[in-house]
């Protein structure tokens, strides 16, 4: 996620556009939350991005748990493109949805939104790998 993320900062910075999904979804709970003032919506904002790419983390760790899928760069890049079809209908549902969006849902922060998620899954797979075989690398030390 915190690959995303800093993908995400940079093309905002790039761009001039606003493409942060922490800050996107704050000012999404700011608009509908009257509960919440700026910081408490903000704060939600980053909790509900952090939990969603922790949660497509686990159901990665679960295809690797029980499928033949081999954390690599090649199924990374795959699972992080199913990743933001997902990413990009959810997003496109609930701007279109949302009173006051913060944005529109148009093409660029689509494909921005497509390409995060690629980096996502390269990421999560990646670091998936690196810490399996950090394991099976310790458990033969510990055998011998």
């Amino acid at each position: 996620t915190a690959a995303f993320t800093l993908f995400s900062y940079i093309v905002s910075k790039s761009q001039h556009k606003n493409f942060k999904e922490p800050e996107l979804l704050g000012d999404m709970l700011d608009t509908t939350v009257e509960e919440l003032d700026q910081p408490k919506a903000q704060a939600g904002g980053w909790l509900s991005h952090f939990f969603t790419g922790t949660m497509f983390s686990a159901c990665y760790a679960i295809l690797f748990d029980y499928t033949k899928i081999k954390p690599n760069f090649v199924n990374g890049v795959a699972a992080g493109a199913a990743s933001g079809i997902i990413a990009m209908a959810w997003w496109k549902t609930a701007l279109s949805l949302h009173p006051a969006p913060p944005r529109k849902p148009d093409r660029r922060y689509m494909g921005h939104l497509f390409l995060g998620h690629v980096i996502f899954g390269i990421a999560s797979f990646m670091t998936y790998r690196s810490f399996t075989k950090k394991s099976k690398a310790r458990k033969r030390e510990l055998i011998m």
